[in-house]
């Protein structure tokens, strides 16, 4: 009976209805007022995400150029010492002797700075 009397008071009532209506826009209005504004900050965040990882791959990009930089020279000043410090010339006495660098156990293993990787870690 109750649900009945509430129908007919919604359909018999213009007040109840309008407040009705006007209660229902309302939301509606809350509603996509928080959707856009939660939208509008999530395409911000986006962006700004994009723009620091596009930030982030540019340093990537310098170092790594430096990174090979740094080898190309380090591997031409190494050919550089070799050809000082090597005569390649076969004996002909004795034709599996000749003078080349000494590679060993002792030399080949390398010296690391550690100061250097630190401050390298610490950089990036």
């Amino acid at each position: 009976m109750n649900l009945l009397n509430l129908k007919n008071t919604l359909q018999t009532s213009l007040v109840i209805r309008l407040t009705f209506l006007f209660l229902l826009t309302t939301i509606i209005i809350w509603l996509l007022s928080v959707l856009t504004a939660a939208y509008i900050s999530m395409v911000q965040k986006r962006q700004h995400i994009i723009e620091d990882l596009s930030v982030l791959s540019e340093m990537n990009i310098v170092l790594s150029n430096q990174r090979f930089e740094e080898a190309e020279r380090d591997a031409k000043n190494l050919m550089y010492q070799c050809s000082l410090a090597t005569e390649i010339h076969h004996n002909d006495i004795f034709p599996e002797v000749s003078r080349h660098l000494s590679v060993g156990p002792s030399n080949c293993t390398p010296t690391l700075n550690g100061e250097k990787h630190r401050l390298f870690l610490q950089s990036s």
